[in-house]
């Protein structure tokens, strides 16, 4: 047992000094347990942007054993479940409950105020089907650009929220209103790779070629043309014959071997989009690469298609950018990000799956007849499975 600090805030960042984190997910785990710090109050924490930078009020660690202390924390869960997601809502219990544990394996405090408490069984509204006429009111709400192709392209769609926040600029092919399939995503993010190799084994044919005593007798020495053709392809004796070496096979996969060459490189692989700290903010770990087109789930995302309304404003979204997530946050993303998850022009990061649900919900609150707002799955399902 060591002395117990006497503030939440401070046990909380002792808590979160034992966690190996990626700094985005500590921001997320200071964020939640900051917001339960109110409850203990019984003072409503902020809601939307205010909540990230609100000082959270100053509160004993001792509270937490007060007899009072599970009644204030189920009555700040059930507050919570009417503004926040249902995912978002067992994320943050999740996280009080890892503090709470490891605050009691330290002395610090005795009991556990969550015993027997449980996130809300999806709520009622989940299961309520949005009418076209709300879906209207919807889309006419007065929002930034980012949210109406957002919302609009779920709606489209039907595709999972998380797959959409993984895309890339480059995943989409806009004038045939789709995303990419994977085979064309590859292609298409790696094409100068493929370019520079073909050119140099273009190069080392030629001096092979010119090695060999000149056209005249590449027949012998350094087939040329369709011989040229076949002799690359039949891997080491090709290399010798025309002085290339072991890496010809390789660099002669161009034409009808390129496309295989650019799917089983293991570095195309990666730039493709399979870091696995894709989705900074939020879509963060691996399901990032998957969503945008790899892995087992890519069947699914190249069948994602969107109408003509949509493709106008998703054009007026891309003006100006090449590449980088389509969705970004308003602010720059933090040091260490990976490449794909922020834009190479802007450095702004990747929009998180917490934020676009947080932002559509106080968008539709009062839209909602409870007052609570809707979540994004409400509009997934209330749209058709394909435009």
């Amino acid at each position: 047992m060591t002395l117990a600090p006497v503030e939440y805030a401070v046990a909380v960042e002792h808590y979160l000094g034992t966690l190996r984190l990626a700094e985005a997910s500590r921001r997320v785990y200071r964020i939640a347990l900051a917001t339960w710090a109110w409850s203990l109050v019984d003072r409503p924490p902020p809601e939307g942007r205010a909540r990230r930078g609100a000082a959270p009020p100053i509160v004993p660690l001792a509270l937490l054993d007060a007899p009072d202390a599970p009644h204030r924390l189920s009555a700040a869960l059930a507050h919570r479940a009417a503004v926040a997601d249902p995912r978002t809502i067992g994320r943050e219990l999740s996280i009080l409950r890892g503090a709470i544990a490891w605050w009691r394996t330290r002395g610090w405090i005795t009991g556990d105020p969550l015993r027997g408490l449980r996130p809300p069984p999806g709520q009622a509204s989940e299961s309520m089907a949005l009418t076209p006429e709300q879906v209207e009111a919807i889309f006419a709400l007065p929002v930034p650009l980012r949210e109406k192709v957002c919302w609009r392209l779920l709606y489209e769609t039907a595709a999972p929220i998380e797959r959409l926040l993984a895309l890339n600029v480059d995943d989409l092919d806009l004038g045939r209103m789709r995303v990419r399939t994977p085979h064309e995503s590859h292609r298409h993010g790696t094409a100068p790779r493929d370019r520079s190799r073909a050119a140099t084994a273009a190069q080392t044919r030629r001096q092979a070629g010119t090695a060999s005593g000149g056209r005249s007798q590449a027949g012998t020495s350094a087939p040329t043309g369709p011989q040229m053709g076949t002799a690359s392809r039949t891997g080491a004796r090709a290399g010798m014959a025309a002085g290339a070496g072991p890496q010809m096979d390789t660099a002669a996969g161009v034409d009808p071997q390129m496309g295989t060459a650019a799917r089983t490189d293991p570095q195309m692989g990666t730039a493709a989009g399979t870091d696995p700290q894709t989705g900074t903010a939020s879509r963060t770990g691996p399901q990032a690469g998957t969503a945008a087109g790899t892995g087992q789930e890519a069947g699914a995302i190249s069948e994602i298609r969107w109408r003509p309304g949509t493709a106008r404003l998703l054009s007026l979204l891309l003006v100006g950018r090449a590449g980088g997530p389509v969705f970004l946050t308003e602010r720059r993303a933090p040091s260490g990000t990976a490449p794909r998850d922020r834009c190479p022009v802007t450095g702004r990061g990747r929009l998180s799956y917490r934020r676009a649900a947080e932002l559509f919900t106080t968008a539709t609150r009062d839209l909602d007849p409870e007052g609570h707002g809707w979540t994004l799955r409400h509009l997934r399902s209330a749209g058709p499975a394909r435009p």
